[in-house]
Order: structure tokens, then sequence, then C-alpha cells
């Protein structure tokens, strides 16, 4: 059976989750968690399997969206492989819709295993690791501001969420934080650094810690090149302290180009998967480009089979016809582009470009018909900082 976690389960639910993930979790966390919803697999009144659904807003088209969170799925080891996590996200995708959620992200520990239930990667990060011979200062003689090290109280919070905000504009999937979220423990900041330029206003932040003689920045966000100048250089500022830094940051970011040595280490890291949980509610949200020219998608979605269906996009409005239940067709449409659920999902988000999907075979129709799609969806990127 499967229903919602009541207040008498929750030691189960810490006991698998510590189990699972193999940390223990501190009171604030299981305090945070138990504002959650839980749905749990339950033997009569023994857990077998949780996942929790959270309740966010994130940031797509620079338009506020309601995205339903999963985190903490877990089994136990001697129920794994029964297709009891399958059932849990179904449920999970079922009461998304059901509260008019039109999109969920996650954070995967297999990305194989999502792929099975139409999630798909949207976002990646770009970890740079600097050594300390690499901490060379940036000439920042044009720029008048100066770095402060801060204190995380109400005032400063909302000048750093301005910041923040500002910054999100420009990517697809972004978090929406209220105050509550930066002083949770899930964001947990150790040390805050904001860049003020001549006239007092913050241009950028970053959150970072250092233990063992490394400087981890979990967040470098900046709106212009001389707040960006001024946070490097405030890092170059901790050589006595430090052996490296690992910092963390959009794939797009530029700073590297602006060292005096850019041949530093880089990776690029898959971090979130996306699934939008309802077609007809996300394309009604959803801003397209208008076109005179009709662009038709054949959606194929095996596991939320209420998103099969053709989208017919046309002077800037999308239409969503489902298949009928029951309906076969021997042969696949003509006329038209066809694509995955997850594919769709991380295409309307940004994080590839049609052709890139075309090279992959993740979308098949005629070249016409492309470069018609790529006109009309997004120009933005996706991006996404945060770990729930």
């Amino acid at each position: 059976m499967i229903r919602i976690i009541k207040e008498i389960d929750f030691e189960q639910v810490f006991a698998l989750h510590e189990y699972a993930f193999q940390y223990e979790l501190s009171e604030d966390k299981k305090k945070e968690r138990k504002k959650r919803t839980i749905i749990g697999k339950f033997d009569g009144e023994k857990l077998l399997a949780k996942a929790e659904l959270i309740d966010f807003k994130v940031l797509i088209h620079e338009k506020e969206w309601n995205m339903g969170g999963i985190a903490g799925v877990a089994t136990w080891p001697e129920h794994r492989r029964k297709n009891i996590v399958r059932d849990l996200l179904f449920t999970s995708l079922e009461k998304l819709r059901d509260k008019k959620i039109p999109i969920s992200f996650l954070h995967p520990l297999s990305i194989e295993f999502y792929r099975k239930f139409g999630w798909e990667l949207f976002c990646d990060y770009l970890q740079i690791n600097a050594q300390v011979h690499d901490l060379k200062f940036i000439d920042n003689r044009s720029g008048v501001g100066k770095v402060n090290i801060l204190d995380i109280n109400k005032q400063n919070l909302s000048r750093i969420n301005q910041v923040y905000k500002e910054f999100s504009l420009k990517y697809n999937g972004m978090l929406l934080r209220n105050e509550s979220w930066w002083n949770s423990p899930y964001l947990c900041i150790d040390h805050c650094a904001g860049y003020v330029d001549g006239h007092g206003e913050m241009l950028g932040y970053m959150l970072y810690e250092i233990k063992n003689h490394k400087m981890l920045i979990k967040e470098f966000v900046t709106l212009d090149i001389e707040a960006k100048k001024g946070l490097w250089n405030f890092i170059c500022q901790h050589d006595s302290m430090i052996t490296d830094v690992e910092l963390r940051c959009v794939v797009q970011e530029n700073l590297i180009f602006m060292l005096p040595n850019p041949r530093v280490e880089t990776k690029i890291h898959p971090y979130y998967m996306g699934r939008i949980v309802d077609v007809e509610l996300f394309l009604s949200e959803y801003s397209f480009e208008k076109i005179e020219q009709t662009v038709i998608l054949h959606i194929t979605d095996s596991f939320a089979t209420w998103n099969q269906g053709t989208v017919i996009i046309k002077e800037g409005e999308a239409n969503f016809f489902p298949v009928k239940e029951g309906s076969k067709c021997s042969h696949a449409p003509k006329r038209g582009l066809h694509i995955d659920i997850g594919s769709f999902t991380a295409l309307l988000l940004g994080y590839k470009s049609v052709n890139e999907f075309k090279e992959l075979g993740l979308i098949n129709g005629s070249n016409k018909e492309l470069e018609l799609l790529q006109f009309v969806i997004t120009r933005n990127s996706s991006f996404f900082y945060d770990l729930y």
C-alpha cells in the first residue's frame, strides 16, 4: 500500500534515509523534512520505501512557475528491484498533476535509472579547480567598489537575494528563494562575501567555506565584470591560508578567460534532472515566439501516458491533442517531429539545442520543421544552483 507518511512514521522515514544515504540527519534537517509531503510504500505498518515531494517556485522565461521537487527516494535493500520506486514515482507524478504543478526536478543518484521514467538532465555546472599558484590578481583599477564579508542577517540576505534574483532571470530553472530557504540547513551558508560598487549597490556575492586549507566556493554570482574581478581578487587574498580553490558556477562563466593563467583544471558536472508532469498544463504557461508557420510535435511518454499526443504550435500558441485512450496507429504520422518527454523537457528548458538533439537521434523530422522549432522555443539556457 502507498500512502502519505503520518507523524507516527517519521522514525522509520529517518532510519531509512540515514541507511540509504549514509549520513546522519541533523535535528534541523529532520524538522525541515517533516514539513514535506512524504509518500511511502508499506507492508502493513512497516515502511519499505519512501519519496519526498516539495513545493518550489522556479523561473522559466523570467516568469514564476510552480515546480514539484522530488527528493530522498529510498528503499530498504531487501525490497529493491521489485518496482516499488517505480510505483512511488508514478504516484508522485499523479499527486503533482492533481495539484496543477507542470514540472518536476530531482537530483539523481543514477541518471540512467530516472531516464527510464521520463526525467532528463536539464543543467550542468562548471567546476573550476585552481591551485595556490593560480591565484593571480586581475587588474581592476577601473573599479571603485570593495568586497566585504557579510553577516547573514535579514538586511544582507535581502541585498544578496536581489543579486541572485537578477542573475536568475538569465537562466531557465533557477529556484526562487525566500527568506526561509536562505536560512534553511539545505543552503548551509558558512561564509558570504559581497561586492559593492562605488554607489553602495551590491553587484555580486559568493558563498564559500574554508576547510583543511581548501576554499570551496558553492556559489559565484556576479552581475558585471567589475564584481567578477573584485570577487576573484578577494579569493586571491587567501593565498597564505589555502592550497587550492574549488569554484562552482554556470557553464557559461567567462572568468577563466580573464585569468593570467587560464589553464586551470575545469570539469563539467551533469547536475539536475527535470520532467514535464503535464504537457497540456506546461504548454499553457510556456512562451513561444510568434510565427505564421505551424510546428507539429508528436510526444511519447510511456510512463505518464496522459502526456502522449500531438502538440501544434502556431502564432505563439500551443495546443495539445492527447492520444485517445485505446486508440492504435499502425503507422507513425508523416508530418511533424517526434520526441520523447525527457528530451522535450530538456529542449524547452534550453539545455540543448534542436540541432544537438537531432545529432543525438533524440528528435526526428524534416530539417525545415527542426529549424522552425528552434526559432519558436526559448533563448535562455538552463541552470540550477540548489540541492534539496
